[in-house]
């Protein structure tokens, strides 16, 4: 899995008492799934911050070739 962008929203008020919205985007691979992800990051931001936060997660699916170890390979 690989982090691909961290964005994080506050309300019209600025820094107020209402929760921070955190999104943060991941890539991965087809087929790997990650449902707690966005629970374990919650919880990890809320105990660093002492904040209140709700945290979404974004995935993105990525599928790579494998290159050839040799010219032979490729045909």
């Amino acid at each position: 899995m690989r982090h691909l962008q961290l964005r994080v929203e506050f309300g019209a008020a600025g820094l107020g008492e209402d929760p921070r919205d955190v999104t943060m985007t991941v890539q991965h691979p087809v087929g790997q799934q990650y449902p707690q992800l966005a629970d374990r990051l919650g919880s990890a931001v809320r105990e660093a911050t002492g904040e209140p936060v709700a945290v979404s997660v974004d995935f993105e699916e990525r599928s790579r070739s494998n290159p050839p170890t040799s010219v032979d390979d490729s045909q």
